[in-house]
């Protein structure tokens, strides 16, 4: 899916590498693409910023992803979040779902198949923010 209109993605991972490998797949399909390597840092570039979605880690040192996503939702950001974790927890899973996230991808991530969900998930941040929109 090319020329994405500039939609802006926000990858949070404490692993440049994946960073690296993210950013350089998002980018080729269109995607304007920033990237944090920590809770704190996603949350700074946030609040300077508006993004469409951030694929966010949940196991970083320091602030966690489970943390930046209740801290996305307490100041009310309009932006979709997909996790993406090494860690195979249903509880887990579940607890992000409760707090917004519109997926819960497990590492490694399989460049084949993150294209989707991505999309899925602009999708729907994109009815969110219309229905946001008109019930103001």
């Amino acid at each position: 899916m090319k020329n994405q209109n500039l939609v802006r993605i926000l990858i949070v991972d404490d692993e440049p590498a994946i960073c690296n490998v993210l950013e350089e797949f998002l980018a080729q399909e269109g995607y304007d693409i920033d990237t944090a390597y920590s809770g704190e840092e996603a949350l700074e570039i946030l609040t300077a910023q508006h993004h469409d979605l951030v694929l966010l880690d949940l196991k970083m040192p320091g602030m966690g992803g489970l943390e930046v996503l209740k801290e996305i939702r307490k100041r009310s950001y309009q932006v979709g979040v997909v996790v993406i974790t090494g860690l195979q927890d249903l509880d887990l899973a579940k607890e992000v779902m409760k707090y917004g996230a519109i997926d819960y991808l497990n590492k490694p991530l399989d460049l084949k198949l993150i294209a989707s969900p991505v999309c899925f998930a602009l999708k729907k941040q994109r009815i969110i923010k219309e229905t946001a929109e008109s019930n103001a």
